[in-house]
């Protein structure tokens, strides 16, 4: 295994780690708001409102990153305990799947980012624009009990929020490393997949057809012209 590929498996655990820094906040703040969605709301001061956003949101931000998670340890698993073979075809090929669900992941990532970063800039903008608060941390100490829906408990939601946006950001980062990773080690597998096959079947023609068995190469004779009296004669 050579370095590339341990920097792509070191990535995976990294990527990993985002992930349980994505789903546990937000698993957090999901329960202490009564399994509403502060992500794209808004909050009414003077009847003391808070119109939470579409429980979509959350939904898929949640699960796209537990499949992103999962596929993280899936993959790291795969490639540094059950890969030997190095330079085989087959290795290869899994380093191309590799590639394109690192891709599909990223991607799946990067939208998981924008509904987080986006929908938590909504919901403070609302805080501090309509409950005229310097800063959405503030919010933190207000009373929520008075505000409608019952049950929310704002206490910790920017804490929460802010948690997973940065790791959010975090593993977008680090798939987008793992994609250029697994492209460059595919590419390097590839070419000593392509080696191996060609020294392979140079060795093979070696034994079948050793040198002893060739024949030997015919070398033109030199011919030399002889002139004297009696004419020119040829050796």
């Amino acid at each position: 295994m050579d370095r590339g590929q341990v920097y792509e498996n070191f990535l995976y655990v990294v990527a990993l780690a985002a992930g349980c820094c994505i789903l546990v906040p937000f698993k957090l703040n999901e329960s202490n708001v009564n399994g509403h969605c502060l992500l794209f709301g808004e909050l009414n001061v003077l009847t003391n409102t808070v119109v939470t956003g579409s429980q979509a949101y959350c939904i898929f931000v949640f699960y796209s990153s537990l499949v992103n998670t999962v596929l993280a340890a899936l993959l790291g698993f795969l490639k540094s305990c059950c890969i030997v073979n190095t330079d085989g075809l087959r290795v290869v090929y899994f380093q191309f799947a590799t590639s394109i669900l690192s891709a599909l992941i990223w991607i799946n990532s990067l939208v998981c980012t924008i509904f987080v970063v986006i929908g938590l800039t909504e919901w403070c903008n609302s805080i501090e624009n309509d409950g005229n608060a310097e800063s959405c941390e503030e919010a933190e100490k207000w009373e929520w009990s008075i505000y409608t829906p019952a049950g929310l408990d704002g206490s910790k939601f920017y804490t929460y929020l802010f948690m997973a946006e940065i790791a959010s950001i975090c593993s977008t980062v680090i798939w987008f490393i793992i994609v250029v990773l697994s492209g460059r080690n595919f590419k390097r597998g590839l070419f000593n997949a392509r080696a191996a096959e060609y020294y392979l079947a140079e060795e093979r023609m070696h034994y079948m057809y050793p040198p002893a068995l060739y024949p030997p190469a015919i070398q033109d004779i030199p011919v030399y012209e002889v002139k004297s009296d009696g004419g020119s004669r040829y050796l």
